[in-house]
């Protein structure tokens, strides 16, 4: 089954509406974007496992690693 990214472009919507300043919510929001992504984009997991980062093991959102979208298919 596919997960809905519905509730989660709500999320990410309404964070940037209410001009959230909150770095703990923050953190959790760019978690929930990262598990998303993790989960759907196979090259860019590949990516993040060759990092060792995975969902269940990041320290902070900083540890998300970045990528341009040009370099993953």
């Amino acid at each position: 089954m596919t997960p809905d990214p519905t509730p989660l472009t709500e999320a990410v919507t309404a964070f940037i509406t209410r001009g959230e300043e909150d770095p703990a919510a923050f953190d959790r929001l760019a978690r929930a974007v990262f598990a998303y992504q993790y989960r759907r984009n196979g090259p860019y997991r590949t990516f993040c496992d060759g990092r060792g980062a995975a969902p269940e093991n990041l320290a902070s959102w900083q540890d998300i690693p970045a990528a341009p979208a040009v370099a993953l298919p």
